[in-house]
């Protein structure tokens, strides 16, 4: 340690010494830090703010003002809304046909207790009814049908995951054990389109007509998402020389239908190879008639796993209660009586449930429906009721005082900043 002698002989300290300012940087490392915070107003938590009184004068406006708004927003959304045309047509308990088409005293629900159409060998055992409905409002605007089902569980766990995505993008031969119990058929052929979405494919069929018999045009074109149609399903690549039927996947040695199918996957969308059976043709035998219910007679559309009629089905419902898109009317209805002819496939009676289809126009704000003019009237309503209720308050008087009357406020101030603070 360096240093300086005084007058006297004694030794000193010299203050800017390298050992003592190591000496004092020490002590001053390991010197108790003050928590004391800091006089800035945030740490003071002094800043500035509004403190508004919400009296009655500035709270009763604006519920009024928010009630009137949603009430006004509501019942435009309603005038829009009202605009679209909607027509249900249950046909649940139709009455099935005789192969004179007169209606019999059965109903289909009750002729039908299975999935049909599964032998291809008896594609004559059907059922038909007939439904008439009057339409006003359709005319001019294409017109959306739709079929409609209840009590019908498509969010329940297992049915939604039972599906391959793979296996209907043909990105693989195999099938995934998500598809369980429908991933092989019994002679160790996997099915395709495997699992429990797929087999239980909607299968009913609805034609037209109207009062003077002549069969309305439905498409089934562009019922499908865009983005389902080129992303999540994809047929095989066709060999040379052959067909969709030929293709790796969907050939007849290694794939097999689902249980409650009696065509292959390739066949959906598929012309029929021989007349359509009918109620009236429905004693002739099978070589003489063909039944596919997804066919462009039926106004089908896609080939295979592109079919669109497969594609809206396999896009599973949230609710029990749902209804499906299965075809277009361009330019919509005239207004009268129509007649609707449908094949009575798919059987709802074992679940209790009901079948319909709906007829449907689109405004800006898409079908019809009352939801979101509910909402906001309903909001906007309550708005205007609680605010009459806070005027009702505002001008009676309880316990000698009125409700909200800044007069009885006691404001009490902060001595100083430094009073909260840690030491």
């Amino acid at each position: 340690m360096s240093g300086r002698e005084s007058a006297s002989g004694t030794r000193m300290i010299d203050p800017e010494d390298d050992d003592t300012a190591d000496l004092r940087r020490m002590a001053e490392a390991n010197a108790p830090k003050s928590k004391k915070p800091s006089s800035h107003p945030f740490k003071q938590q002094t800043l500035k703010a509004w403190k508004p009184v919400l009296a009655p004068a500035n709270v009763v406006p604006t519920f009024f003002g928010v009630g009137a708004l949603c009430a006004v927003i509501g019942g435009a959304l309603l005038a829009v809304t009202d605009q679209a045309a909607n027509l249900t047509v249950d046909y649940t308990n139709c009455r099935a046909l005789d192969a004179s088409g007169q209606p019999t005293s059965m109903s289909c629900s009750n002729q039908i207790n299975d999935f049909t159409y599964r032998d291809p060998t008896t594609p004559w055992n059907r059922c038909e009814c007939d439904v008439e409905f009057k339409v006003d409002g359709f005319k001019g605007t294409d017109t959306f049908l739709y079929y409609g089902m209840s009590k019908y569980y498509q969010n329940q766990r297992r049915y939604a995951n039972s599906r391959d995505d793979l296996q209907l993008r043909s990105l693989t031969t195999s099938v995934d054990d998500d598809c369980d119990p429908f991933t092989t058929s019994a002679d160790g052929r996997f099915y395709a389109p495997c699992g429990l979405i797929a087999n239980s494919l909607f299968n009913d069929t609805i034609q037209i007509f109207d009062e003077a018999g002549a069969s309305v045009e439905l498409r089934g074109d562009g019922i499908a998402w865009s983005s389902d149609l080129s992303v999540k399903f994809a047929n095989p690549a066709i060999p040379d020389g052959l067909t969709l039927c030929d293709a790796p996947g969907l050939d007849n040695e290694t794939t097999h239908s689902p249980p409650n199918w009696w065509i292959r996957a390739c066949q959906l969308g598929a012309e029929n190879e021989t007349e359509i059976c009918t109620s009236e043709n429905q004693n002739q035998t099978g070589a003489t008639c063909s039944y596919n219910p997804w066919s462009p007679y039926f106004g089908s559309s896609g080939v295979g796993y592109q079919n669109e009629d497969l594609i809206v089905w396999m896009r599973t419902a949230i609710l029990p209660k749902f209804k499906k898109l299965w075809r277009r009317i361009p330019g919509g209805l005239p207004n009268g009586v129509y007649r609707a002819r449908i094949g009575y496939n798919y059987p709802v009676s074992s679940f209790s449930g009901t079948k319909s289809f709906q007829l449907g126009t689109t405004t800006g704000l898409g079908g019809k429906s009352n939801f979101l003019p509910g909402t906001f009237l309903t909001f906007g309503l309550l708005m205007l009721a609680a605010g009459g209720v806070f005027v009702f308050m505002w001008k009676s008087s309880y316990y000698g005082i009125r409700v909200a009357d800044t007069r009885s406020i006691q404001v009490n101030t902060v001595a100083s900043n430094n009073e909260y603070a840690m030491d």
